[in-house]
């Protein structure tokens, strides 16, 4: 960049999977931080894709190599910095550390990750594995707490930011519950855990009902993942999803029709990752159901005023999570984001084209 030009330009490669014509679409994308608008560069066809407009929910923040962001129902992931000045600017401030919330500290998932947030840092990616004592050595080497780690499900997340490991060393106990990545291994470990899709769920399928945390509540994970677990319900596994608009008009299906936000409720799970979380527990679906609170959360504020929607909802579209309705189909959600989405992630691992098999609430 022109040292004279005082304006910061950030440039980021981006890709496309064109999934009616089964090709990856490669673009540059600019940011101007002067006042937060964005361009477009088609790289293959040699020209402007967008002009330079404002796109509130695209925040420099955002965008992060390994990210996913919506632009025009384009779900677009950042592949690597677009320029030297923006890797000099930015790779720092933006580096990828693993950090693991080991299995003997199930019940403060939620306190560690709400940490992370209240210390500048973002958590990218999330999933809750179990690891054997090889694996875990493939992973951490020969020298970390193998038996500790492979004793149970633990949760390992990408975590972005600068400074990770004095920030997560200032809050974290000596009771060696957490694991943090240095920066030389931290990328990669990341890949091995999260990006691997040969390391199984921890979902039992069974028994269960399903709560998913929309983009604009992901930042609030860590308070309602506490709320839940302080309330008596088993989370069995999780896991941070991009969807894109095919997959949430899937899940959602079954609201087509009868609900008059159908379409803004799609639309919004596009917007950035969302955490669905399998929920076990006596009588769960139903509790689960009255703890989440009313669909609107200006009524649960009402009725429910200690339900989930209450405290971090903010309209019908925006109330915070989904959750499963009836009993008969705490099964089928769980399986939709922790088996079928298994293998589509699986898929475009490999770089393969993929159909998904789910058909709503028919799904057999």
């Amino acid at each position: 960049m022109n040292s004279k030009n005082k304006e910061a330009r950030y440039a980021f490669k981006m890709e496309w999977f064109d999934s009616q014509a089964q090709l990856v679409r490669d673009y540059l994308l600019y940011y101007y931080q002067v006042d937060d608008t964005i361009e477009m560069f088609d790289l293959k066809n040699k020209r402007t894709f967008l002009k330079r407009c404002t796109y509130p929910s695209v925040k420099l923040g955002d965008l992060f190599v390994g990210a996913q962001i919506n632009v025009y129902a384009r779900q677009l992931k950042v592949k690597e910095y677009g320029d030297d000045w923006t890797k000099n600017k930015l790779s720092t401030a933006q580096a990828r550390t693993l950090v693991v919330v080991k299995p003997n500290a199930y019940n403060a998932i939620g306190s560690v990750i709400e940490n992370l947030y209240s210390r500048g840092l973002q958590v990218s990616k999330l999933r809750m594995l179990r690891v054997s004592k090889g694996e875990a050595a493939g992973v951490f080497g020969q020298q970390a707490d193998l038996a500790s780690l492979s004793s149970g499900p633990l949760v390992a997340m990408e975590v972005v930011g600068e400074g990770t490991q004095a920030k997560v060393a200032d809050f974290a106990d000596q009771e060696n519950m957490v694991y943090v990545s240095s920066p030389e291994t931290g990328a990669q470990q990341c890949k091995q855990l999260l990006e691997n899709p040969k390391v199984a769920t921890t979902a039992q399928l069974d028994n269960c009902s399903v709560a998913v945390i929309r983009p604009h509540a992901v930042h609030q994970m860590g308070k309602i993942i506490d709320s839940i677990l302080n309330n008596g319900f088993e989370i069995s596994a999780m896991q941070m999803f991009n969807l894109d608009r095919q997959a949430a008009d899937e899940f959602l299906e079954v609201y087509k029709g009868v609900s008059a936000e159908y379409n803004a409720m799609s639309e919004s799970f596009t917007t950035g990752p969302s955490l669905a979380m399998e929920i076990r527990g006596e009588n769960v679906v139903e509790r689960l159901r009255d703890f989440c609170g009313p669909l609107d959360p200006e009524v649960a504020r009402l009725v429910r005023p200690n339900s989930l929607r209450a405290e971090f909802g903010e309209d019908v579209v925006r109330n915070a999570l989904h959750c499963t309705d009836l009993p008969e189909d705490g099964v089928v959600e769980s399986e939709y984001f922790f088996s079928i989405l298994q293998k589509v992630n699986a898929v475009a691992f490999n770089r393969q084209p993929v159909v998904s098999s789910y058909t709503g609430y028919n799904y057999k």
